[in-house]
């Protein structure tokens, strides 16, 4: 077919395509054995899956907006030329799938799904030029994404919103410099939970030969007590999150420094004095660390090509370690005291543990003495109670002992703890352990319904009882719902009552 055919034969399929929009409200396009043309300047929405069989190509120098899924089941990688945009705009998730890859010249990742993972990938994929990150996360699940196509070419990330997780996230380099900190160096990576991205700089000398640097990022609880010197000062725990890095197709020379950064790392108390490090020793040299103890960038400088190459760690020097690794500490009313119960990771010369209590958050008295456990590398549960609790609001913390007296403070949790005001009432929800928990106070025995819902409103776990009269516990066990806010409910003769939990 000339290239006339071709551009009339893609004007009528629009044509089908937005008829069948408006008639049904959603449209499914199958390439197969068919060229069709986008023509620069113009858009092909499709509001359905696309899917690409038996050799069907796309001339695209315009863009292609796509709210469901993506599948290329045909030998060649949909594209017949090197540009245009493909735009992954649904409101449901997407995948990105096939037997085949995608060599995408430009992709936009621009879901509007309310949960936080909206893409993920079914087989490696390329993109040629630009990756466009404007929201959602992208779950790789254990796949390669490539950005570039070769050191001459090697493509770039533009980055608002979201990130990568789950897999390798492949960059081309040329022979240029790239300064610190710059997109060109950007690994736009992390967890399902944070984003934890990933710099490569080399500022000052260049690659003498181009290719390319993959780097995947492991997400593990807690930390891990090691004890070897970096520069001048003596490393004694990592955290057990990790990148790794690995170089290939041709990459020679350079020297490079880079930079780790990201959120949910717990009991960072000074973040300038972290390191990156291996997991027993460390390379090149310590950096001017940036950021919060919240989302802390660590650096390092003076790395080789061949040091690249490894799992890199982010380190505690002794100085800046806290004695405790606190993994939680939670207060919450029941019956007539107040629970209260913690959680930590590992513990360094540990000596006790006080709880305190404040009418005002400022001033705080003592409520319980526990003994620590001194050096610990395994998760630890504590719990105590308050029997004479504040009436109203009231702040308790959490004090921990060293064993040569020093101490440090946890952030206060509020409780309120108040008089049952009405004949049925919900007093409070928390976690605990492997369970949610409800406190119900009932002025008569009766039959209740309680109801567990996500934010999407869908139902996660359904209980029937009978409510004694009192204060009673309901549980649900944890292992039913995923994580996140979620909304109990309590249904009985008299009332609905609702509370959140996260």
């Amino acid at each position: 077919m000339h290239k006339n055919g071709i551009q009339k034969l893609s004007f009528f399929i629009f044509a089908t395509i937005s008829c069948i929009t408006a008639a049904m409200g959603q449209t499914a396009v199958t390439v197969d054995n068919l060229a069709l043309t986008v023509g620069s300047g113009l858009t092909m929405t499709i509001s359905g899956d696309f899917k690409n069989q038996n050799g069907g190509t796309i001339d695209n120098a315009g863009t292609i907006t796509v709210s469901g899924n993506w599948t290329n089941n045909a030998s060649n990688s949909v594209f017949s030329t090197s540009s245009g945009t493909v735009q992954m705009i649904g409101t449901s998730a997407q995948t990105i799938d096939g037997s085949n890859a995608t060599s995408f010249y430009n992709l936009t990742l621009n879901n509007s799904l309310s949960s936080a993972t909206r893409y993920s990938l079914g087989k490696n994929q390329t993109v040629n030029n630009t990756l466009t990150l404007s929201a959602g996360e992208l779950n790789l699940a254990n796949y390669t994404l490539t950005i570039g196509a070769s050191a001459a070419s090697p493509g770039s990330v533009s980055y608002t919103a979201g990130w990568l997780y789950g897999g390798t996230l492949t960059r081309w380099f040329g022979t240029s410099t790239i300064a610190n900190g710059a997109s060109a160096g950007l690994f736009p990576i992390g967890s399902s939970a944070d984003y934890r991205p990933f710099y490569l700089s080399a500022p000052t000398v260049a690659p003498t030969s181009g290719g390319t640097i993959s780097i995947s990022h492991t997400n593990t609880a807690g930390t891990t007590p090691v004890s070897f010197t970096d520069i001048n000062v003596t490393i004694d725990r990592i955290f057990n999150s990790y990148w790794t890095m690995a170089t290939g197709n041709g990459l020679n020379g350079g020297t490079y420094n880079m930079r780790l950064e990201g959120t949910g790392f717990t009991g960072i108390t000074d973040y300038t004095a972290l390191r990156i490090t291996l997991a027993g020793s460390s390379l090149g040299t310590n950096g001017t660390n940036a950021g919060s103890n919240a989302n802390p960038q660590v650096n390092r400088t003076g790395l080789t090509l061949a040091q690249l190459t490894n799992t890199w760690y982010i380190g505690y020097p002794a100085a800046a370690a806290l004695p405790i690794e606190l993994v939680s500490f939670h207060a919450y009313p029941h019956q007539a005291e107040v629970n209260v119960d913690w959680t930590t990771a590992t513990e360094i010369n540990a000596d006790f543990f006080t709880v305190e209590k404040s009418a005002d958050g400022i001033t705080y008295d003592d409520v319980a003495t526990i003994q620590a456990a001194g050096n610990s590398s395994n998760i630890l549960y504590y719990a105590t109670m308050d029997h004479h609790p504040l009436h109203g609001l009231s702040f308790y913390r959490l004090k921990e002992t060293d064993v040569d007296g020093s101490f440090t403070y946890s952030s206060p949790v509020s409780v309120r703890f108040d008089d049952v005001a009405n004949d049925f009432d919900l007093i409070s929800t928390y976690s605990n352990n492997d369970q949610l928990t409800a406190t119900i106070y009932s002025s008569v025995n009766e039959s209740f319904t309680l109801d567990l819902y996500d934010s999407l409103g869908r139902l996660l776990a359904h209980k029937d009882g009978i409510l004694s009269r009192g204060f009673q516990d309901v549980a649900v066990p944890y292992s039913t719902y995923s994580s996140g806010i979620c909304l109990f409910t309590i249904q009985t003769s008299r009332g609905r009552i609702s509370k959140k939990i996260l």
